[in-house]
């Protein structure tokens, strides 16, 4: 991840290419850098009391943004197997803007009554133009006692692009933008 103004630089190395690949001439060889920019649209989701186990919790955000809208998410807590419990998680996006996602991210946490994150999860995806798509994540090894008065915490971040640039080079030298 880089910032507006700041730079980057990336080294491309040859390691493991054979000169046999080249035909014998490594100096007729090309190398194309394409960077891709992507801007980053968060959306706070709220919370969601953690369901009682073996028993179905859905939740409708009411925040949506750009063309993207959760339209709900579930949550069921498995019964707990030597004390530890599992929440999955399943979440319908859909993405109603004119434009691809390239990268979707939604984030879970568990937050403890005392309002100390206990766990946090993260599930990514991309997303096409005018399509739903469906997440599903999930916490494992959870103690069952933790969960007694817990929530979930629940933000989705798009990343969408900005723009792309491609430039390529006939020799080994640098490639500048």
């Amino acid at each position: 991840m880089i910032h507006h103004g700041d730079r980057l630089e990336a080294r491309v190395g040859t390691w493991g290419a054979n000169i046999r690949d080249f035909n014998s001439q490594p100096g007729l060889a090309q190398i194309t850098l394409q960077v891709k920019a992507s801007y980053c649209s968060f959306l706070d989701l709220g919370f969601l009391d953690i369901p009682p186990q073996e028993s179905l919790a859905t939740f409708t955000p009411t925040s949506n943004a750009g063309g993207l809208l959760v339209e709900a998410i579930t949550v069921v807590v498995s019964p707990p197997e030597e004390g530890e419990s599992r929440v999955n998680i399943k979440a319908l996006i859909k993405n109603s803007s004119g434009t691809a996602i390239s990268r979707l991210v939604l984030e879970s946490a568990i937050v403890g009554q005392n309002g100390r994150e206990l766990d946090s999860t993260s599930v990514q995806a991309e997303s096409p133009m005018m399509h739903s798509i469906a997440l599903e994540d999930s916490f494992w090894g959870i103690k069952a006692n933790r969960l007694q008065g817990a929530r979930l915490r629940f933000s989705l971040k798009a990343y969408l692009l900005a723009g792309t640039k491609q430039a390529t080079s006939s020799t080994a030298a640098e490639v500048n933008y």
